[in-house]
């Protein structure tokens, strides 16, 4: 099983029927983490799929539903003032979701560029990227408030490696701001933290040892099998880990990080039966992280440091269950076995990474 053109145009079609007049599609609650969420998020993953479809049938109905959502982004509704976009309203928890909330609209920006040559989607991605204060002594970047103000450091891992990811693909345009993800990735090997069993930590070093401890987990980590939710959260969020360490990989291959065993740990464990068995019934797995679609794009990424005879089988094996146990053939939509559809149906767009199709095509002629 695998994704076909028709799979991607008839979701894309189907998502059209959600989308709102001023191109914002309707808000999940975050998954398994259950918040009150604004449409950003949402509308950040749709743009891509409806972009993505644009690009198979070059039908403009497409290109103009990715260009409201990419719109609507930009507009006071998503970012009322100047700084972050507002991802969340959940009580005691921040308006703009991390860093992770910034890096996947900002994700929507950089491929809408790239497909409707709009420059106001490229310069508003570097400017918000650029609002967020990076400390070049840690390697790592601070939070930003929608009022523009500067917030703590994040030190949850993934947020982190998904801002240098963000980083890596502006480089592309502005060359001078290859110096954020390279600075990232000159610490990384002092904050990647991988336990016995392969996975990596949710927290930066010491933050994860103390979160540890906090937790009073005394035995070997995993040896025992999951039996806190932060176990369930660092397997469930293993791949996504790795899934923004490709990007990066794909940018700057020559760089020594790639040298860490740690790292060849972490990319091995995938290929176990017990990462297979632990990720099967994960509530962040499968229903939420769409590993499914980010195994597929982290093998052929990394390719030439595990070039794995295995690679190929895996990836249409975790492709084949995404789509058989997430994806409802009759409303060509990924929200089935989910407590959140919404937000799975919108992660359909991350085939996007895997599928690779040329975004820059000369006879893509929307909107000239």
């Amino acid at each position: 099983m695998d994704v076909r053109p028709e799979m991607i145009i008839n979701t894309a079609t189907q998502g059209l029927t959600l989308q709102n007049e001023d191109g914002s599609m309707p808000p999940g609650v975050n998954g398994p983490h259950s918040h009150v969420m604004t449409g950003a998020r949402t509308t950040s993953h749709w743009a891509i799929t409806f972009l993505l479809a644009f690009s198979y049938t070059k039908t403009n109905l497409f290109a103009e539903a990715g260009e409201k959502c990419l719109k609507v982004l930009l507009s006071p509704k998503y970012r009322p003032r100047t700084g972050s976009f507002w991802h969340r309203q959940h009580p005691g928890k921040n308006e703009y979701n991390g860093l992770i909330g910034q890096a996947w609209t900002m994700e929507s920006l950089l491929y809408g560029y790239a497909l409707l040559k709009e420059e106001v989607f490229l310069r508003t991605c570097r400017e918000v990227f650029l609002l967020h204060k990076f400390n070049q002594d840690l390697g790592l970047w601070h939070c930003l408030g929608i009022q523009g103000n500067t917030e703590p450091i994040e030190y949850t891992l993934n947020q982190q490696i998904w801002m240098a990811a963000i980083g890596s693909l502006l480089s592309e345009h502005y060359p001078e701001m290859e110096e954020y993800p390279l600075l990232f990735l000159d610490k990384l090997s002092t904050y990647l933290m991988v336990n016995p069993t392969g996975y990596i930590s949710l927290g930066i070093s010491y933050h994860s040892l103390l979160q540890r401890i906090k937790q009073k987990i005394k035995k070997p980590f995993l040896q025992q099998g999951i039996t806190t939710l932060q176990d369930e959260k660092t397997v469930g969020y293993h791949v996504f880990s790795l899934c923004g360490l490709a990007i990066i990989f794909r940018h700057f291959p020559q760089h020594t990080f790639w040298e860490c065993s740690q790292l060849q740990t972490a990319l091995e464990l995938i290929f176990t039966t017990k990462y297979e068995n632990d990720i099967s019934t994960n509530m962040f797995g499968y229903p939420y992280n769409v590993v499914g679609f980010e195994i597929p794009y982290i093998l052929y990424s990394f390719n030439n440091i595990m070039p794995y005879e295995e690679s190929h089988e895996l990836s249409r094996k975790v492709l084949a269950k995404q789509i058989h146990d997430h994806y409802d053939p009759e409303n060509s939509m990924l929200n089935r076995n989910t407590m959140d559809p919404i937000t799975l149906a919108s992660r359909f767009y991350e085939v996007y990474r895997f599928l690779a199709p040329e975004i820059t095509n000369n006879d893509l002629e929307y909107g000239r």
